[in-house]
């Protein structure tokens, strides 16, 4: 059985499960010795998101959160894809700004080990809440959540913009759903937005999102600087963060709303 402090499920009475894979900052005690000072920066942390999204779980929906880093382990990948990616996949040798994470490189076995250790009961645990909520709704909405920075060089061309929404280009996500969601990023201008862009969104989501088999999945990646400092100690930032708020409350409310009408 694992570890309960691995990660951190507080389940809901809501359609929903949002997922924040990369919110972790934490290192376990054995990667000292194995990993360089960069990697205690957490400077790649989905940070605060379990603030910023706080609206959603007092409305009932179930939150899933790890307690390390994605330095250590990353959560997102699936076993059926990652074999042909290689073990960086898993286990990324450098900050997304190109910083070296580990002072030699671990090797096949201790990625097994970290798979077995972390991975395993991870995806459990989705698994588990998925069939406990379509058990008692039906249809779900699985929503993965992200942040990251405003700029990432050699991955995105210049400023990202600030709402990054993927469904694996209509595949994790039904119409009904979506279109809802859409039309509230459409009904604004203070945010830039872009739908199944270069990022086409999760991981998470596209391993678990099956329109045909009642889970909706959604990705969303937010520029960091929207609600927080970009930069160490990485401040959460109340005064952009309460602007920010209205519109994923919407956009949360709209997919929800759709998934009700995707259920009639």
């Amino acid at each position: 059985m694992q570890e309960p402090s691995l990660f951190q499920l507080q389940p809901g009475h809501a359609p929903v499960l949002m997922v924040m894979p990369h919110s972790g900052t934490e290192l376990p005690a054995d990667a000292r010795g194995m990993m360089t000072p960069a990697a205690g920066s957490m400077a790649d942390a989905s940070w605060h998101l379990e603030r910023l999204y706080a609206f959603a779980q007092d409305q009932g929906a179930s939150i899933l959160r790890p307690r390390y880093t994605r330095y250590w382990l990353d959560l997102s990948p699936v076993l059926e894809t990652a074999g042909r990616l290689g073990d960086d996949i898993y286990m990324p040798r450098e900050t997304l700004h190109g910083e070296p994470l580990y002072l030699g490189p671990p090797d096949a076995a201790e990625r097994d080990r970290r798979i077995q250790a972390y991975w395993v009961p991870f995806h459990r645990c989705i698994q588990a809440e998925l069939a406990r909520l379509r058990e008692t709704h039906g249809e779900v909405l699985l929503w993965e959540a992200h942040a990251s920075a405003s700029v990432l060089p050699g991955r995105y061309p210049g400023r990202r913009p600030v709402l990054c929404v993927g469904t694996d280009a209509g595949a994790t996500c039904a119409e009904p759903v979506m279109q809802p969601l859409i039309q509230a990023l459409a009904a604004q201008d203070t945010y830039s937005w872009v739908v199944n862009g270069r990022y086409k969104g999760g991981r998470i989501a596209q391993k678990y999102g099956n329109p045909a088999e009642g889970v909706h999945a959604v990705s969303l990646d937010i520029c960091q600087s929207a609600y927080m400092n970009e930069f160490a100690p990485y401040n959460y930032r109340l005064d952009l963060a309460e602007r920010l708020q209205p519109l994923l409350g919407r956009m949360y409310a709209s997919a929800l709303g759709g998934l009700r009408i995707a259920q009639a």
